[in-house]
């Protein structure tokens, strides 16, 4: 076996030449957390960058502590601004101005449209903008358009507007889906929703690389909430197919669907979701699984009983304990992106 070291000295050597010098903006760095003197960027400084522990929470805590209230991320894709802002919730005291967290562009949408956007967000929470920098001198200013309909009605009120109930549909009860449509002749149920981060902004706290993605648990409870409707409460499978993304500036409609029909350990069961905005769009199938009743002969039911009866004695004679204190961070450097609604894993002996 060949064993391969390093030896730090060639690139120290390598940076030697770097030159440095000061700056008249304030430089907080990651590597030591404080102010630093951009002169002392040195290529002993980048040695550190790369081998030691980022300070990014003690840089973010020390900008707070100084006064800085605006976060602007500069790069390809914004990742940090939900570590930024639980960071600065941490931090924050009775007083402090609430942060301006805001990146500069976004992965899938055009470079221009997104950094004007970004800059756009600035301006309203107060931030100097200068705009012809942003255009490069092709913008011009317009007058906003007045307020429209203020205090009158411009379109008529019909009286024969019908209700859901009238179309067919009854309340579902739950905080995801609206509402229950029974087809008629099929025995099935199908129970209609309308997703969006506007409307449920906790979802944004689920995020991998970035990304804002519907929780696999959501899926779960979708599935369970559809068997109930036509008493089969028990969740025999589910798989998960293909990821539902939710985005910032667009809307989503749900669909799950039971079967009428009694198959090999019960019905079958689908979540299904597409544009809220384009009635035309395809329908992408997310999950499929069964939903079973609850009975003490029924697959789902024996398997239940297997598994409590296996967790009997609780904690397990050989298990052991495991810290969990790190490991939201962990996940975070590897581009799970849990916020606050998602962070509920906790280390300790529980009841079962």
């Amino acid at each position: 076996m060949q064993v391969l070291t390093t030896d730090p000295t060639p690139p120290l050597e390598a940076g030697s030449s770097l030159e440095t010098a000061s700056a008249r903006a304030a430089f907080y760095s990651t590597v030591t957390g404080t102010v630093l003197d951009p002169a002392g960027l040195d290529a002993d400084y980048w040695y550190r960058n790369l081998r030691h522990t980022v300070c990014f929470e003690q840089a973010v805590r020390a900008l707070r502590r100084d006064g800085h209230t605006v976060f602007l991320e500069a790069s390809p894709h914004s990742l940090l601004g939900v570590d930024i802002e639980q960071i600065c919730d941490a931090s924050a005291s009775d007083g402090d101005r609430d942060p301006v967290i805001v990146g500069s562009l976004q992965r899938g949408q055009d470079s221009a449209l997104a950094f004007a956007r970004s800059m756009a967000r600035l301006n309203v929470a107060g931030v100097d903008v200068v705009w012809d920098a942003v255009f490069g001198g092709r913008g011009r200013r317009v007058e906003l358009p007045g307020y429209a309909f203020q205090r009158h009605r411009y379109w008529s009120i019909s009286s024969g507007v019908a209700d859901a109930a009238s179309l067919g549909l009854s309340g579902a009860g739950h905080p995801l889906l609206g509402a229950v449509l029974t087809p008629a002749g099929s025995g099935g149920v199908v129970l209609a929703g309308r997703l969006s981060l506007a409307t449920q902004p906790w979802l944004v706290d689920h995020a991998v690389g970035g990304t804002v993605l519907f929780p696999g648990t959501g899926f779960v409870e979708l599935a369970l909430r559809a068997g109930e409707e036509i008493g089969h409460p028990v969740l025999g499978e589910l798989m998960l197919t293909t990821p539902l993304v939710l985005t910032a500036d667009s809307a989503v409609q749900l669909q799950v669907v039971v079967d009428g029909n009694d198959g090999p350990g019960g019905r079958r069961v689908a979540v299904y979701s597409r544009d809220a905005d384009d009635p035309q769009a395809e329908w992408v199938t997310h999950a499929e699984g069964v939903v079973d009743q609850q009975g003490a002969d029924s697959p789902s039911s024996v398997a239940a009983g297997a598994v409590s009866e296996a967790l009997a004695v609780w904690p397990p004679a050989s298990a052991e304990r495991v810290d969990v204190d790190d490991l939201y961070d962990g996940l975070s450097d590897l581009g799970y992106g849990y916020g606050p609604a998602f962070r509920g894993l906790r280390s300790g002996v529980a009841s079962w």
